[in-house]
């Protein structure tokens, strides 16, 4: 199976997971995803997987402070999400 065809069957299962209504989440939990679908177990082709999601625009990167996030976002119609904790007065900043 290619890797396009793979990133689509990604894309198609967090939509259906309803990924694009949550928080955004670090790498540690789209690579565990990543995993969970496609039954590989090779670091170097879940990051080049997760690269690809990157480069389709379906997840999005965010730092909030010295942390990175991402989070799904196929539509695009996230773009000035903010976070739903505003106590800490966060900084977010996006990439």
């Amino acid at each position: 199976m290619n890797v396009q065809n793979i990133t689509n069957t990604i894309i198609l299962y967090f939509k259906i997971k309803k990924l694009d209504t949550k928080p955004y989440f670090n790498y540690k939990f789209y690579s565990k995803e990543i995993r969970t679908i496609t039954k590989i177990n090779d670091k170097d082709t879940i990051r080049l997987i997760f690269n690809e999601l990157l480069k389709k625009k379906a997840l999005t990167k965010i730092k909030v402070l010295k942390s990175t996030f991402y989070y799904f976002d196929p539509y695009q119609n996230r773009l000035n999400h903010e976070p739903k904790n505003k106590k800490n007065n966060l900084t977010v900043y996006f990439d």
